[in-house]
């Protein structure tokens, strides 16, 4: 063989090597887009299914042109809009664009984004109305309960809808963040925001709570008993009695100044009273004073003893005094000084 066959012989391999390359991605694709849209088409299926069921139980769920969605890593299904209510027990809610589905090699991770705006009526809360840039919750459904919760939205704005189609009582944020584990048995969850506003009139004040970011970590025993049909705690947030929890080191930073570190041990008795042994940071303590004074301005004069008192407090290890705030059966005191009352759940 001379060299110009042997050449000519190697491009014949290579040719020959190459083709059956791209035949052989071209038929994984192929079957792979073919096992996709079967499963995706389950999954179509599975979901069509169980809103029928709702359907036929008291329960309406409608979804507007639901499609397949998710090619070529997910598989998932889309609807335009959606729409729950149950009126016997009046909850209704009403939806923009959902998209819905889990990675193919984790099938039991889902993940949902959700497009506002959107309503919601709940048995003893008004009716709400919220829109935001960006949402997306993330849950593991691998138990009838899911066992873990991840929620993230930007730019939110929660309210009370108008007949003028406008928002009041409004709740904004920048960024929220909220990550719960243990929903089957003992909770770890962790809250997280930037620039939260509250529409929160301080008691017997005047004055608004202000503008704050923090991060809040706590505990909360047996809290797969909070999901169970209760007969004699109709409303949600009543199915906290009885139960117990820690809050572990969370820090609330205010826009006007300050900042709080709280931790310690809460719980609610039967009566839904708060019971509570909380240490609290004080950082920054002048521009705190500085809050503090436009926040409650009747306690002056408590404030200003309070504040003068920081500096024989005990100290955490940056350096911060801590103070005690205790709550029993609802009774809030703050040091030696009686600061309010909070109602039962």
């Amino acid at each position: 063989m001379t060299s110009s066959d042997f050449v000519s012989h190697r491009k014949s391999l290579k040719h020959r090597y190459l083709k059956r390359g791209i035949f052989s991605i071209v038929l994984i694709v192929v079957l792979y887009s073919i096992l996709w849209y079967f499963l995706a088409a389950k999954v179509e299926e599975k979901v069509s299914g169980q809103l029928a069921s709702y359907n036929e139980n008291g329960f309406v769920a409608i979804c507007e042109n639901m499609h397949k969605t998710g090619y070529p890593l997910r598989i998932g299904v889309s609807c335009d809009t959606v729409n729950l209510q149950q009126l016997v027990k009046g909850f209704a809610f009403s939806g923009g664009k959902i998209i819905t589905g889990a990675p193919v090699y984790a099938p039991r991770w889902l993940e949902l984004s959700l497009n506002s705006p959107i309503s919601l009526e709940f048995p003893g809360l008004v009716p709400l109305s919220a829109k935001w840039s960006d949402m997306k919750i993330e849950t593991d459904m691998s138990h009838h309960i899911p066992d873990a919760v991840s929620l993230r939205t930007d730019d939110i704005e929660i309210g009370t809808r108008t007949d003028a189609d406008q928002l009041q009582d409004r709740t904004t944020g920048k960024f929220l963040r909220f990550d719960a584990h243990g929903l089957n048995s003992n909770l770890d969850a962790r809250l997280t925001f930037v620039d939260l506003q509250l529409p929160l009139t301080v008691p017997h004040e005047n004055t608004t709570v202000p503008e704050m970011s923090g991060d809040i970590q706590w505990t909360l025993d047996e809290a797969s008993s909070l999901f169970t049909s209760d007969e004699n705690h109709d409303i949600p947030i009543e199915r906290l009695r009885g139960h117990k929890g820690f809050l572990k080191s969370s820090t609330v930073r205010f826009a006007t100044g300050g900042a709080l570190t709280v931790s310690g041990p809460f719980s609610f008795n039967e009566e839904g009273y708060l019971n509570a042994k909380f240490d609290i940071a004080i950082s920054d303590q002048n521009k705190l004073m500085q809050t503090a004074r436009s926040t409650f301005p009747s306690q002056f004069d408590n404030l200003k003893t309070i504040f003068f008192a920081l500096s024989a407090m005990p100290k955490n290890d940056k350096g911060d005094p801590v103070l005690q705030l205790s709550v029993k059966n609802g009774e809030v005191r703050l040091a030696f000084f009686k600061i309010g009352h909070i109602d039962p759940i």
